[in-house]
C-alpha cells in the first residue's frame, strides 16, 4: 500500500473519536479528583493506570484529528471542571466498583467502534482501546 494515499475518515469514525474523546475528557476528570482523595494503597494504581489510559486516547485522538484536519471537540479541563480540593465524596471501594463498571462499558464501546472502521490505522487503535481496556477490568475486577 506505500504511496497509495490513505483514505479520509468515514463519518462513523469521525463520530466514534469525537465520542470518545468527550468521553475520556470527563473520565480524566473524575479519576484525577479520585487520585486526589483515594486513601487505599491497592486501588491507588487501578485509579492511575485508568487516568493514563484515558490520557493516552486523548493524545492519540488529537493525533489523529489533527493530520486529518478536523476541529477537535471541546472536551473537559480538570482545571475548568473540577475542583481538586472539594472534600472527598465517595469511598475508595466506590472508586473501585465506578472503574469497574467503566471499564466493562469501555468494552462495549470500544468492539463497536472497532465494528465500524474501515481504515487500518483506526482499526489498530481500537484494538489497542481493547487490550487496555481488558487489563483495567482485569485490575478492578480483582478487588471485588
Amino acid at each position: 500500500m506505500k504511496g497509495k494515499k490513505q483514505i479520509r475518515l468515514t463519518s462513523a469514525e469521525i463520530a466514534q473519536l469525537w465520542a470518545q474523546y468527550l468521553s475520556d475528557s470527563a473520565s480524566q476528570c473524575i479519576l484525577l479528583y479520585f487520585l486526589e482523595k483515594v486513601e487505599d494503597e491497592e486501588i491507588k494504581p487501578i485509579i492511575e493506570y485508568a487516568a493514563q489510559l484515558s490520557s493516552r486516547h486523548i493524545q492519540e485522538i488529537a493525533k489523529i484529528l489533527t493530520e486529518e484536519k478536523h476541529t477537535l471537540p471541546q472536551g473537559f479541563k480538570v482545571e475548568d471542571d473540577v475542583n481538586l480540593t472539594a472534600p472527598r465524596l465517595y469511598s475508595d471501594t466506590y472508586v473501585l466498583q465506578f472503574i469497574h463498571q467503566m471499564s466493562k462499558i469501555g468494552l462495549t464501546s470500544y468492539a463497536a467502534s472497532l465494528s465500524s472502521t474501515v481504515r487500518k490505522d483506526i482499526t489498530d487503535y481500537y484494538k489497542s482501546c481493547l487490550v487496555d481496556t481488558m487489563t483495567l477490568f482485569e485490575m478492578s475486577k480483582v478487588h471485588y
